[in-house]
């Protein structure tokens, strides 16, 4: 994805990051199975910038349902 990359978050790729992030992966393991995911949309995390990105909605969209 591009610099300005702004993934699709819901609270299904919420709950899956926060289990993964209790399994704690190598990160390579927890981009893949999030592509799994994003793909649905047409998303793919590609870039460490990707990754940063999504950490920052995943933050964003945690605190929005707060």
């Amino acid at each position: 994805m591009s610099q300005e990359s702004h993934f699709t978050i819901d609270a299904r790729l919420v709950h899956l990051f926060e289990k993964l992030t209790a399994l704690n992966p190598p990160v390579g393991q927890m981009v893949a199975a999030l592509n799994v995911v994003l793909a649905e949309n047409g998303e793919k995390i590609v870039t460490r910038e990707d990754f940063e990105q999504f950490l920052e909605q995943i933050e964003e969209w945690e605190k929005a349902s707060l």
